[in-house]
């Protein structure tokens, strides 16, 4: 049987969405202990991850 890739199946959107608010929320601990740092994993996340989350929430394989 054939491999198929995750385009052909329709991806598994569930588990890109945990993981990207998981791996967000994995890092909210350095808003205390590393509180410099902070502001530049927040603004890779909010601007230029933005659009893979996007991608995500339109399960959009060509984005993504």
């Amino acid at each position: 049987m054939p491999l198929r890739s995750r385009e052909d199946t329709g991806g598994n959107w569930g588990l890109a969405f945990y993981m990207s608010k998981y791996m967000n929320g994995a890092m909210n601990p350095a808003k205390v202990t590393k509180p410099n740092e902070y502001p530049l994993w927040q603004s890779f996340y909010e601007e230029k991850f933005a659009p893979v989350n996007k991608a995500i929430m339109a399960k959009d394989v060509a984005a993504f």
